[in-house]
C-alpha cells in the first residue's frame, strides 16, 4: 500500500477507514513485530467467515461449496454495519469521492 501511495498520492487524497468491530482473533505477527498498536479492528463481527469456511474446506475438503468454489455459508455478521459505516463516512464529505478502493491486510 506504501509503494501505491507514493505514486499516486500527488494525484488523490486517501482516506483510510478502520472497520466497526475489534478483532477477536489473535494480532498478525508481522503488526506486533513492527509494533503496530492495537486494538486491531475488522469489517466483520467475530471471526471471518470466508477465511474460515474457506480455509476449513482446503485443510479437510468438508464444507459447503457453490458451482464457482466459494463458500455457501460465509458469516455476514456485521456486514450491514460495515456497509453503513462506508456509506455514512462517504456522504459526510464536503467533497465527494470518485471512488472507493479497499484492501485486504491479511
Amino acid at each position: 500500500m506504501e509503494s501505491f501511495i507514493s505514486t499516486f498520492g500527488a494525484l488523490m487524497d486517501f482516506d483510510f477507514l478502520e472497520g466497526p468491530f475489534e478483532s477477536l482473533r489473535d494480532p498478525e505477527p508481522t503488526f506486533v513485530k513492527r509494533g503496530v498498536p492495537g486494538p486491531y479492528r475488522g469489517w466483520q463481527r467475530g471471526e471471518s467467515g470466508f477465511t474460515k469456511v474457506a480455509m476449513d474446506f482446503l485443510l479437510t475438503g468438508v464444507g459447503d461449496i457453490d458451482e464457482l468454489g466459494y463458500p455457501t455459508n460465509v458469516n455476514e455478521d456485521g456486514l450491514h454495519e460495515s456497509v453503513l459505516l462506508v456509506r455514512d463516512t462517504i456522504n459526510k464529505q464536503e467533497v465527494p469521492y470518485d471512488g472507493l478502493l479497499s484492501f485486504s491486510q491479511g
